[in-house]
């Protein structure tokens, strides 16, 4: 049985003058190392290095003796920064109140311009804005109606002679939400079948007294207005014509079928 023969390669001389045959071996890079490349000759950022700064606790301040924690302060309420402050007088400032025990609700405030995204949403912001104020003149409607049936009372107790004697109280009249208050003589003269014209009732036109919707409708309108963008005031009023349009068709076709005589 022979041997395989070794195998050999054509290197350099060391001395560079001539080649040599030499067996071939694996790669031993231990036997050949790189010679590493010189320095160079101009300054780098990666040269030089750069102090990493200790992570160290930092003690949380501590609050002046006989000062108000949180005013004005990063050491109060988490957050407290972020929490908008309403503009005095606005409808977000107006609180749920109360007249002669019958709770009055709060008016919602219109949306901010930053809220719609112009993106043509089934449901708007201004949608349910429109929504919010149908149910708070709904709201509102069935409250003063309760409570000009309790001022009534209290006139018509003192005309008889068997209430305390003294005059009707209107201090404290939530005319934001119920808008003026009503005279003593409309009191005296006026019977509870009247809180249909004075903002109870039915709601019809019949009674006198306006459809929560309808109002509704003219102050998103309003709101509508009082937008500083050209850009989302004319998208809006385009929206607001649009369903409008399709609300009307809608009502047309419900009339129509009411009207076709059953087969």
């Amino acid at each position: 049985m022979t041997s395989r023969a070794t195998r050999t390669v054509l290197r350099l001389a060391p001395s560079g003058r001539q080649w040599i045959r030499v067996p071939l071996t694996s790669l031993n890079l231990s036997r050949h190392g790189r010679i590493p490349p010189p320095k160079p000759k101009f300054e780098t950022l990666a040269s030089e290095t750069t102090p990493v700064p200790s992570i160290q606790a930092v003690p949380a301040p501590v609050a002046a003796a006989g000062s108000d924690a949180g005013q004005g302060s990063r050491i109060g309420t988490p957050n407290a920064g972020a929490v908008p402050v309403p503009d005095a007088g606005s409808p977000a400032l107006e609180q749920e109140t109360s007249f002669r025990g019958i709770k009055v609700p709060r008016k919602p405030s219109p949306p901010a311009e930053g809220e719609c995204c112009m993106s043509g949403c089934a449901t708007c912001v201004y949608d349910l804005y429109l929504d919010d104020l149908e149910h708070f003149h709904s709201q509102v409607r069935e409250a003063k109606r309760q409570i000009l049936d309790t001022l009534r009372a209290e006139a018509a107790a003192d005309a008889a002679g068997t209430g305390n004697g003294t005059p009707v109280d209107l201090s404290g009249w939530p005319e934001s939400q119920l808008g003026p208050p009503p005279t003593l003589s409309k009191l005296s003269d006026a019977t509870p079948a009247d809180n249909n014209r004075d903002g109870g009732g039915g709601g019809d036109s019949k009674s006198g007294s306006p459809d929560p919707a309808e109002v509704a409708e003219r102050e998103a309108a309003e709101a509508r207005k009082q937008i500083s963008d050209p850009t989302l005031r004319a998208f809006l009023e385009m929206e607001a014509r649009m369903k409008k349009k399709q609300q009307d068709q809608q009502r047309k076709e419900a009339n129509r079928e009411a009207a076709t005589p059953a087969p």
